[in-house]
């Protein structure tokens, strides 16, 4: 026989409270507003670059390999800035462009320049070498990068012959044109 005290009760399962996902919901939402802040920043730093358009360009003097210094005060011809490293695949598909633009148009009044940002100068020796450069190359501050307000690289910058800033390329693609959009405005600037 059984008695009372021994009986067990019986086991029902608890009833768990719903637990709502505020934690998760709460993460996503302060990684969107991240990641919000962070492309309207990118977007503020490229309207600001290209806010150089139809200004005067800010002057410098760097130095080159060489350790002579080019001063763009002195310059009367249609300039091309190429903002470049030697670690950056983007500035690699540009370089060839570069060259080819500079031997197709420096003796019709074009002055091409690439500016190195940070690269050390064994590296940009080899760089140069390695992708046979032929004009220019400038050792580059983050003095210049700010005046070209430069949110990253290869930015190009092609000034006219009255030191106004004419058209501004930031970042660079095979295949998207950008080549011809800079050939077109260099051969404007030179009346061609």
């Amino acid at each position: 026989m059984t008695h009372i005290h021994e009986l067990k009760p019986r086991h029902r399962p608890r009833r768990t409270k719903r637990v709502r996902p505020v934690g998760a919901v709460a993460l996503v939402a302060f990684v969107l507003v991240l990641v919000a802040f962070a492309f309207l920043g990118q977007t503020k730093a490229l309207a600001d670059t290209t806010s150089l358009k139809n200004k005067p360009a800010p002057v410098f003097e760097l130095p080159d390999m060489e350790g002579k210094l080019i001063s763009l005060r002195d310059l009367k011809e249609v300039v091309l800035l190429d903002f470049f490293t030697t670690t950056c695949p983007n500035c690699d598909e540009l370089a060839p462009h570069v060259q080819g633009l500079y031997e197709e148009y420096a003796e019709k009044g074009l002055k091409v320049f690439g500016v190195s940002m940070g690269d050390p100068p064994s590296r940009l020796r080899t760089y140069v070498a390695d992708k046979k450069l032929t004009y220019p190359v400038l050792i580059g501050t983050s003095a210049v990068a700010r005046a070209y307000q430069i949110p990253g690289v290869p930015v190009v910058v092609i000034i006219d012959r009255g030191g106004i800033v004419r058209h501004v390329q930031i970042g660079f693609r095979n295949g998207l044109g950008l080549e011809a959009a800079m050939e077109r405005v260099i051969r404007e600037l030179l009346g061609l």
